[in-house]
């Protein structure tokens, strides 16, 4: 609206100014079209001043469902259906009651498991009696601890047999080879002799095997003089080496006889030192040839006397007797 102030005598006006509108004063309204459960309504409002009308949307109220009712029972495999009311307007709607599932008892075994073959356990449904079978996994077999049926030696395998302890079943595993123990000493296998090698080697521990054989040098005899004959004033004697290892006999030597150098003591001991560098000849010669001269100061018989002769013959003979008893000796002994 507006304002002014009037003329008294005329009709002008001066300082208009304006009131603002004082907007309208509503009613409580009116339900114009109820609202129902699916459509919305309109409520109308009248202006208590002017007349003036407006019209509001009521919203739709939608349904009010019941608890609903089971159509279809849901089962073990198959889906049920649950069907709900309006309770304002009748309206329905079906929803889907889930299957349940099966309820599996703890089931049986049907057929067991062996160690090799996979059994069988049935499971029962509890509300249906619907069955399904399941695998129960073949065990394997227990083996136990094993036996040895061939041991293993130093260059062939062995083998070692395990059992199942369960159905008895058997099998056979490889045991290697364990090789050589070698022991740390050297053994000797043939001990040398005076004139023959001998050897030695490294030994297995394990078994009979040998590896880096020796030769062990052959000793050599160890000689020592024996005496045979002992010497007398007119008769020489006679000695021989002897191992004294293995006994074998070595060269042999004439004795002077004790008298056969008149104004010298005679010696009755001959050499007992043993030599280690044997003859390999025996010498059958002795060592001292019987002096045919006289010795300085003896008187020399005069033609025609012949009894020095004799006696020199006869010494000449006993030497030769000798030699040959002395060879007869080294002969026996050789033999045996």
């Amino acid at each position: 609206g507006s304002k002014s102030i009037h003329c008294s005598r005329c009709d002008a006006v001066t300082d208009v100014q304006t009131i603002p509108a004082t907007g309208h004063t509503w009613d409580q309204g009116t339900v114009f079209t109820p609202a129902t459960c699916t459509e919305n309504g309109t409520m109308r409002y009248t202006c208590t001043v002017c007349g003036e009308t407006r019209d509001e949307v009521i919203p739709a109220t939608g349904h009010t469902w019941d608890q609903g009712t089971v159509l279809t029972p849901a089962t073990c495999t198959e889906n049920g259906t649950m069907r709900y009311t309006c309770t304002v307007c009748g309206e329905t709607r079906d929803e889907v009651i889930p299957a349940t599932g099966h309820t599996w008892d703890q089931g049986t075994v049907l057929t067991p498991a062996t160690c090799t073959e996979n059994g069988t356990m049935r499971y029962t449904c509890t509300v249906c009696g619907e069955t399904r079978d399941e695998v129960i996994p073949a065990t394997g077999h227990a083996w136990d601890q094993g036996t040895v049926l061939t041991p293993a030696t130093c260059t062939e395998n062995g083998t070692m047999r395990y059992t199942c302890t369960v159905c008895g079943e058997t099998r056979d595993e490889v045991i290697p080879a364990t090789g050589h123990a070698w022991e740390d000493d050297y053994t000797v296998d043939q001990a040398p002799t005076c004139t023959q090698d001998g050897s030695k080697s490294v030994h297995c521990s394990q078994c009979d095997a040998v590896t880096d054989v020796q030769t062990i040098p052959a000793t050599g005899h160890s000689y020592e003089w024996v005496v045979d004959q002992e010497p007398t004033a007119t008769q020489a004697g006679s000695r021989h080496q002897e191992c004294t290892v293995c006994g074998a006999l070595g060269a042999t030597e004439t004795i002077p006889a004790t008298g056969t150098e008149p104004g010298t003591e005679p010696s009755t001991q001959p050499s007992t030192q043993p030599s280690t560098q044997p003859s390999t000849q025996p010498s059958t010669q002795p060592s001292t040839q019987p002096s045919t001269q006289p010795q300085a100061g003896s008187t020399v018989p005069s033609t025609g006397d012949h009894s020095h002769l004799t006696v020199y013959v006869g010494i000449l003979a006993v030497c030769v007797l000798a030699l040959a008893g002395v060879g007869a000796v080294a002969v026996r002994r050789r033999r045996r």
